[in-house]
């Protein structure tokens, strides 16, 4: 099967479950969340070809790739709050 067909099998199926869980572990509004699972999506698309199927199921390598996306953006708001407190 093309991988490009997996990452949107994988869409259709389990977005709605990815917002809520990412909900869930981030403690973010449902509306971060879907734009953190949406990232995700574009990172397991931009990125297809480092996926190897011999490695294990499709689920697993996603789920790092939304743990990742999830933890740029939390750093990456953390980083922002800072510079806004000392004022750069």
């Amino acid at each position: 099967m093309d991988r490009y067909k997996v990452v949107e099998e994988h869409y259709r199926t389990n977005y709605n479950k990815l917002k809520t869980v990412v909900c869930k572990y981030s403690k973010k509004p449902m509306h971060v969340s879907e734009d953190i699972v949406q990232n995700a999506y574009t990172r397991a698309i931009n990125y297809i070809d480092s996926y190897d199927p011999s490695k294990g199921p499709f689920d697993k390598w996603f789920s790092l790739v939304v743990f990742n996306a999830m933890r740029t953006y939390i750093t990456s708001e953390r980083k922002h709050d800072e510079a806004v407190q000392t004022g750069f």
